[in-house]
């Protein structure tokens, strides 16, 4: 499992087609991993906003797990 996400309106597990097979879960959203291997500063802001700008304009939808 990649990660989870526990909210009022239920929990979010991020997993692989395979895991997800090999446990028997339906997927409910299938999706691309893209990892940015970025070093900033933790009190930096604005690279979320630049690389959602930038999908963005290419009409690409995403969903930001970071951590």
């Amino acid at each position: 499992m990649a990660a989870t996400v526990d909210e009022d309106e239920g929990l979010t597990a991020v997993v692989s087609v395979a895991d997800a097979e090999r446990l028997g879960i339906e997927p409910g959203f299938i999706a691309t991993w893209l990892t940015l291997e970025v070093h900033s500063a933790l009190d930096s802001v604005g690279l979320t906003a630049a690389v959602a700008t930038a999908l963005a304009a290419e009409e690409i939808a995403c969903n930001v797990l970071a951590g």
